[in-house]
C-alpha cells in the first residue's frame, strides 16, 4: 500500500495568461515495517487550463475563486498522479494542459462530487493497480495474430 497526500493548491498563473495554472503538491508515502521511518517523497502536478475552457465551464478567470477552480482541476491532478505512480513514471513535477483539443468543452465534472484538494488522502494498492494497468495495456495490443481472409 502507498498513500497520496495532497497539500494546499497554489495559483501559479503568470500575469497576462488568459487561463489559470494551479500547482497541486502531494506526497507519496510508503509505510515501512516496524520502527523504520515511512518513505516519503514530494511531488507536484501543475494543471494549466485555457481561458476558453474556464468560461465555457462557467468558471471565468476574472470572477472565479481560485479554490473553486482548484476543485475542478484537482480531478486532473489526482488522475495523473495515480496514473504516473502506477506506470512507474512519477517524476518530481508534471504539467498537464487542459484545452479544447484534449477535453470536451462541456464540463465533465459534477460539482456536487468534487473533492477539496487540501488534505485529501488516497490509499492505493500498488500491486493490484499495476496488474490492472498491465491487463488494460494487453487488451489494447490485441491478440498478436491476424486471421486470413
Amino acid at each position: 500500500m502507498v498513500y497520496l497526500k495532497f497539500g494546499t493548491p497554489q495559483d501559479v498563473t503568470n500575469p497576462g495568461h488568459d487561463g489559470m495554472k494551479i500547482k497541486f503538491p502531494f506526497q507519496v508515502i510508503e509505510p515501512r515495517q516496524g520502527a523504520r521511518h515511512d518513505k516519503v517523497t514530494e511531488h507536484s502536478i501543475v494543471v494549466d487550463i485555457v481561458g476558453t475552457m474556464l468560461a465555457t465551464w462557467g468558471l471565468g478567470r476574472s470572477g472565479s475563486d481560485p479554490q473553486s477552480v482548484a476543485s475542478y482541476l484537482f480531478e486532473y491532478s489526482r488522475e495523473a498522479a495515480i496514473e504516473k505512480l502506477v506506470e512507474g513514471s512519477l517524476a518530481q513535477c508534471h504539467e498537464i494542459s487542459v484545452h479544447g483539443a484534449n477535453e470536451s468543452y462541456q464540463n465533465p465534472f459534477d460539482p456536487n462530487k468534487l473533492t477539496k484538494p487540501d488534505g485529501a488522502v488516497y490509499e492505493i494498492d500498488l500491486a493490484e493497480a499495476r496488474e490492472m494497468h498491465r491487463l488494460k495495456q494487453k487488451e489494447k495490443r490485441g491478440l498478436g495474430f491476424k486471421f486470413k481472409e
